[in-house]
């Protein structure tokens, strides 16, 4: 240990990994492998971009520039560059001072992706309304463990003079400001602010938006300021469930109805047209109604169908392969396959939007470790519901990899998604691959092998309580795993 605080999530699952930095490509399993040159050579360039947004060289400078200083050929260089384009997170700027610049994505940008997720995905709004819960119980868990003895006496003092509470009972957004503030820790306001900010998008894109909530939720807001002033953490977490359900505006259990999303990202000239042409092709995949492979033709097909020339017809299958929606199949009779999405793309734009907000490390390690609790927790509670004979294809389990980097991300990812939800796991991962742009890890700085035992041994003891479906357990088992690399990685 260097004495540096702040080496949180990213250090720990950096042991026995023969790299300079901890990438995408193993925070959600995606293979370096399978990604062609252009996406790579992407990749290096968003992590530059990212180094600019913290420091004042925004540029990374022409395309002659960048061929030379990354050894790329021409269209490798240009194909890299219209990915970061389609990303939002790089603009190619011609004239004096020009060149590719690092844009500044926002909330706004991530909420629009991550519903485009849930769009390709076949997902419903239960996703929305399930994350929003956790993240709440997220915070409000970091509030009772932040005042610990503390709470009780002045919380009541607190909340019965607190301005903002005043309407908190017709102005949801007031509550969530307040219970962020009383974390201490920016990164919940993050995490409350991009679930509130999906929730928003997802009514503006609506067709029908419900009625108002305004009158609603006073009683519950009085029974849960009544208990967080006692120090009841239990009663304070079923009053917040009950007040979440009384100011949802978000419907339950509806399909996520976006086909626009792409039109409205900010773009011109060659990326507009690639956007709007994969927001076409999206729009085909969901029509087709099938669970099964399906096959968007060769590039000359979608070209001729869409009435495309190939330079549009090829950025916007580089932004399908992007957001894991395509894969291309070469040699004879090759296409264009559909697969199932993971959340790569939307762990990738969060470090744009977070280092904007300067997060500490620490900070983020720390959200990043009640949400896992509340992910194991609703990942056992889900296991109950399932019975014995729940879905084999999700059962936690540890990478066939041999390295221990790929042993604890497996097991983290298989936990994660036993509960099925794709905003809980981007923003948890998103929190750690922030950790790791910030801070990448040495080579020289290897974690002692007992440490990485006893977390995987933890983490084992996290998968064996959500697969039981123990929500007790896991609870118990998930505090431990974080107070053991807060042990290490914590002032």
């Amino acid at each position: 240990m260097t004495g540096q605080p702040k080496r949180a999530v990213g250090s720990i699952v950096q042991g026995g990994v023969e790299a300079d930095f901890l990438d995408a490509d193993l925070i959600t399993g995606r293979r370096a492998s399978r990604m062609k040159r252009s996406h790579r050579a992407a990749d290096r360039l968003q992590r530059d971009l990212l180094d600019g947004l913290r420091g004042k060289h925004r540029s990374l400078g022409s395309i002659a520039e960048i061929r030379e200083r990354y050894g790329l050929g021409r269209w490798a260089c240009r194909e890299a560059i219209g990915i970061l384009e389609l990303r939002g997170v790089g603009e190619l700027r011609t004239g004096r001072g020009g060149g590719l610049i690092a844009a500044s994505p926002g909330l706004d940008d991530l909420a629009k992706l991550t519903l485009l997720h849930l769009y390709v995905k076949r997902s419903s709004t239960r996703e929305l309304v399930e994350a929003r819960r956790i993240v709440y119980l997220a915070a409000l868990r970091e509030v009772f463990r932040r005042n610990g003895n503390r709470f009780e006496g002045q919380a009541a003092v607190e909340v019965a003079f607190d301005p903002n509470l005043q309407m908190a009972g017709a102005d949801h957004s007031a509550f969530a400001l307040w219970l962020a503030d009383r974390t201490g820790n920016r990164a919940f306001r993050f995490a409350i602010d991009y679930i509130e900010a999906l929730c928003d998008n997802y009514l503006d894109l609506a067709e029908v938006h419900p009625s108002s909530v305004v009158g609603k939720g006073e009683a519950e807001m009085a029974l849960l300021l009544r208990a967080m002033s006692a120090g009841r953490a239990a009663a304070a977490r079923k009053a917040l469930v009950h007040y979440l359900d009384a100011m949802q505006l978000v419907p339950d259990d509806r399909p996520v109805p976006v086909p626009s999303l792409l039109y409205k990202w900010h773009s011109a000239g060659t990326a507009r047209s690639a956007r709007r042409l994969a927001m076409a092709l999206i729009e085909e995949i969901a029509a087709s109604c099938t669970d099964g492979a399906i096959d968007l033709g060769s590039e000359f097909d979608i070209g001729v169908r869409h009435d495309a020339n190939a330079a549009i017809v090829r950025q916007a299958i580089r932004l399908l392969e992007d957001l894991a929606i395509a894969t291309p199949r070469r040699g004879r009779g090759g296409g264009i396959d559909v697969r199932r999405p993971d959340v790569t793309s939307i762990v990738g734009l969060i470090p744009h939007v977070l280092v904007q907000e300067r997060l500490d490390i620490s900070d983020c390690f720390e959200a990043a470790g009640m949400l896992d609790v509340e992910i194991a927790m609703a990942g056992a509670a889900a296991r109950a519901n399932w019975g014995p004979g729940g879905e084999e294809g999700n059962q936690p389990g540890v990478s066939r990899e041999p390295t221990r980097a790929q042993q604890l991300i497996s097991i983290e990812q298989s936990i994660a998604d036993l509960s099925g939800n794709s905003v809980l796991s981007a923003c948890e991962r998103g929190f750690l691959m922030y950790a790791c742009a910030i801070e990448p890890v040495d080579k020289e700085d290897v974690v002692p092998g007992p440490v990485v035992e006893r977390v995987l041994s933890a983490i084992g003891s996290v998968a064996e309580c959500v697969a039981a479906g123990d929500v007790d357990g896991a609870e118990a088992a998930t505090l431990h795993k974080h107070k053991l690399l807060a042990l290490r990685f914590m002032p």
